[in-house]
Parts: C-alpha cells; structure tokens; sequence
C-alpha cells in the first residue's frame, strides 16, 4: 500500500515524520495516518512527498525495496533508485550537521 512505501522511503532518506508533516502543512498524527494507510492520500500530498523525496511521482508509487536491495550489490544498475548515491548523500548531510 502506499503508506508503507512512504514510510519506507521516508526511513531510508532519514526523515522524520514530524520533517514531513511541516512540508504537507499537517499534523504529526495525519502525517501518521498517512503511513498507516488510516487516511487516503490525494494527488497534491503524493506530489509534495514525492518533492520532499526528490523523486518522481512514478517512482514512489513503484517503489519497491526489492528494487533497492538489487541496486546495493548491482552498482552498474540502471534502476530508478540508485542506493549508493543516496548513501554518501545522507552520511554528508549527517556530517554538516555534527
């Protein structure tokens, strides 16, 4: 369902649910909701979550960790998600924070 592949996406990138509720200018516990497939998600919150994720609209809908498993141990993978990119992208972002 979609909640989950939001909240699998979200976890990857090192986002918090409270970082995503203030993008979709909503409450924690909606934002919550979301992810635990208690509340539908409409077109505009799927297209500022996939903005927040620097991704396609296509690709969150798609996502599938399978996919992002294979692309770990596949570095000349053409997949949508590149794991290792986003890797260094998070240990930088963690490093300028510390």
């Amino acid at each position: 369902m979609i909640g989950e592949k939001i909240r699998k996406i979200r976890t990857l990138k090192g986002l918090s649910q409270d970082y995503m509720a203030e993008k979709l200018k909503i409450s924690q516990p909606a934002y919550s909701d979301i992810e635990n497939n208690k509340t539908k998600v409409g077109i505009d919150a799927i297209n500022t979550i996939a903005s927040v994720f620097k991704m396609e609209v296509n690709e969150v809908l798609n996502f599938d960790e399978k996919q992002v498993f294979n692309n770990t141990f596949n570095e000349n993978s053409k997949g949508f998600f590149n794991i290792k990119n986003f890797l260094m992208k998070v240990l930088k972002r963690k490093e300028n924070l510390i």
